[in-house]
């Protein structure tokens, strides 16, 4: 795990043939941008991605101890999610940081 000592990441992956690899590695590159951010930008050091599989879609929410800077521009990693995924937003929660996206699921 490349955040071994850095930040603790819990998940359960869904099961890669509800969803399709496509969608998989979408969400998997989406989350590893807002691992990134949460502990660069918002010095997140725990981090909890929940996934549920629903009609066509992969919703995925990432939630962090980190803090929301709400002046911060967007940025590279905000081009990616745009790119990445069906639609993103973020919000501030009374533990941390939210990140809420849905990509497409593939079969």
């Amino acid at each position: 795990d490349s955040w071994s000592g850095i930040a603790e990441i819990n998940y359960e992956l869904p099961d890669r043939d509800a969803v399709g690899e496509v969608a998989c590695n979408l969400a998997v590159q989406a989350c590893e941008e807002i691992i990134a951010n949460a502990v660069r930008h918002g010095g997140a050091s725990k981090i909890d991605i929940h996934f549920k599989v629903e009609s066509d879609l992969l919703k995925v929410i990432v939630d962090d101890n980190g803090k929301l800077n709400p002046a911060s521009a967007r940025g590279l990693g905000s081009s990616l999610l745009d790119r990445l995924t069906l639609n993103w937003y973020r919000e501030n929660l009374e533990t941390g940081h939210r990140v809420n996206f849905e990509v497409a699921k593939s079969r």
